[in-house]
């Protein structure tokens, strides 16, 4: 798989990116930073990774998501609950923070079907790039983003935690095989003939605040 990173100054509006970036961060265009965009040359045909930073909800705020918090903090920095290195091993592993390979997370489809959702054929080929990547471990600022995005199809994962102190890391650790399992559970059950179009998969429960979601990993359309 090659690639071709373009680094620069992006406006969210850039009609170069993905269109599905104008809706990966919960607070929209105006909570959106793009940072990256990048084209993946996969099996002949270029999909695209998009990398930026959401602007998080503040803590006792709902997020528009399916999952918000109710802003209880927690008094000391935990340890990781979910190693990524015992799957993986050590390429690419971050020790600096926090390891959420295997966590848990929720399902629930995004009602409605305003224009029908992703084509599910298209997220396979999504799929596809996620579990070609090499190191299949990948590290999150705190808002930071990935967006995958091929033709229809737009498959995001976004790091939410929130810390208590600033002693605790806000940097996640995830897989791309994870966002790739949850991506193809979402696009084939969040379709058109289950009244959606697309649908979000929200951690259960926060490593520093309580029922405030570490991440989300979101399927829809890219249009």
């Amino acid at each position: 798989m090659l690639e071709s990173p373009v680094r620069r100054a992006y406006s969210v509006d850039d009609p170069s990116l993905p269109a599905a970036v104008r809706t990966i961060c919960d607070g929209g265009v105006n909570a959106t930073t793009v940072l990256s965009s990048t084209e993946l040359l996969f099996n002949g045909t270029v999909g695209h990774l998009t990398t930026g930073t959401c602007t998080l909800p503040q803590v006792g705020q709902a997020s528009s998501g399916p999952s918000g918090g109710d802003g209880l903090r927690a008094p000391s920095c935990p340890t990781a609950r979910n190693n990524c290195a015992i799957r993986f091993g050590n390429n690419g592993f971050d020790s600096n923070a926090v390891s959420k390979c295997g966590a848990p997370c929720t399902s629930s489809c995004y009602s409605g079907n305003p224009g029908g959702g992703p084509d599910p054929n298209d997220c396979e080929y999504a799929i596809g790039l996620l579990f070609a990547r090499n190191p299949q471990l990948f590290t999150l600022p705190t808002g930071g983003y990935n967006l995958f995005t091929w033709r229809s199809c737009g498959i995001g994962i976004q790091n939410q935690i929130v810390s208590s102190g600033a002693p605790c890391t806000q940097r996640m650790q995830y897989d791309y095989a994870d966002v790739a399992n949850v991506a193809r559970y979402l696009a084939w059950n969040c379709q058109a003939a289950q009244n959606a179009h697309g649908g979000r998969c929200t951690a259960d429960s926060g490593v520093y605040v309580p029922n405030f979601p570490d991440f989300y990993i979101q399927v829809y359309r890219n249009q």
